[in-house]
């Protein structure tokens, strides 16, 4: 639009620092995360929050593109940095919801199902076809009872 000056807040908040710096914070934070886990001081780590986010990350995943595609021309218009992080709120937000509606509606009915075919395939490659003797079931010393 003529007139209306677009702030580019990417560009604004990127600092330039040399790659080999972010890379060696980068490990050395992985170092210490990896190295507490693995003495087990990542027990704050189990929590239903951060359950529910493992949970509904692949749909959060899926979501993020077409929330971010139809809010970018909204976000890029906001002046001043409160309102752009309102902005990415709203937008965490919508996207959370929205993946969370699909975890439950889409992916968890879907991996029941797929849980109860493959249980079925299972029984039935094995010999099994779920039906029981005629005679009833067999005890382990070969007795009908």
């Amino acid at each position: 639009m003529p007139g209306v000056r677009h702030h580019n807040y990417i560009d604004a908040l990127r600092v330039q620092i040399p790659m080999t710096a972010i890379c060696s914070v980068y490990a050395g934070v992985f170092a210490v995360i990896a190295f507490g886990l693995a003495r087990g001081a990542g027990s704050w780590l189990v929590n239903p929050a951060i359950c529910w986010l493992g949970k509904v990350s692949f749909s959060a995943y899926l979501w993020h593109f077409a929330v971010l595609s139809l809010a970018a021309p909204t976000i890029g218009s906001f002046p001043g940095t409160l309102a752009y992080l309102i902005a990415v709120t709203i937008v965490l937000t919508i996207t959370l919801v929205t993946s969370t509606v699909t975890y439950l509606c889409i992916e968890r009915p879907m991996i029941r199902a797929g849980s109860k075919l493959a249980t079925r395939l299972r029984h039935g490659l094995s010999g099994s076809s779920g039906m029981q003797h005629p005679a009833g079931p067999t005890l382990p010393d070969g007795s009908g009872r």
